[in-house]
């Protein structure tokens, strides 16, 4: 399947106030268990619990432009987390021949608050993950973003074209930041 979704990094201020803003339903907490191999090849394997369910999960980086993130993602649900994800079971699930074995590496938690309108689905995150927390906007669509919501988030001053780096980038990065 291919995912189509606008990334924005906020300050506690502005997240705070997007609750203000939208009627998000509860939070709900998810898991999320990163993998990486002995090569870095920038594509996001993670085990994810949420709702007393574990499923695993496959990001192939397609491209990122004025703050949209385009990928293909893979997906299924599996009965135990392992610490070794093989690349037979990755290349089988993604229908590839590229992937290496990965490995256990930490977790990041998110406190997640979704506001569905039309097709999009609008993602308050609050993540943690290595000693930090960090929050972010996620707006994931099929067509395009909703007018109405792309006008709120302008107004807000929170709707930009900036590229911003994903969770596993961001929590990869902390995590090299941490290890040297």
């Amino acid at each position: 399947m291919i995912e189509k979704e606008y990334k924005t990094m906020l300050n506690y201020e502005k997240y705070i106030r997007l609750l203000e803003v939208f009627h998000f339903e509860e939070a709900l907490v998810q898991v999320n268990l990163y993998y990486i191999s002995k090569q870095d090849d920038n594509n996001t394997v993670r085990v994810r619990c949420k709702s007393g369910r574990i499923f695993l999960q496959v990001k192939i980086d397609c491209s990122i432009e004025k703050g949209i993130h385009i990928n293909r993602e893979y997906e299924k649900e599996i009965e135990i987390i392992p610490y070794i994800i093989t690349k037979e079971e990755l290349n089988n699930l993604c229908g590839v021949d590229f992937f290496e074995d990965r490995y256990l590496l930490d977790i990041l938690v998110t406190e997640r608050r979704n506001y569905i309108c039309e097709d999009n689905i609008i993602s308050l995150d609050r993540n943690s993950y290595l000693g930090i927390t960090d929050y972010e906007l996620e707006i994931e669509y099929k067509n395009k973003i909703v007018e109405k919501i792309k006008k709120k988030l302008e107004q807000e001053k929170i709707y930009n074209e900036k590229n911003t780096r994903g969770k596993f980038k961001r929590f990869y990065a902390r995590y090299n930041q941490i290890s040297s």
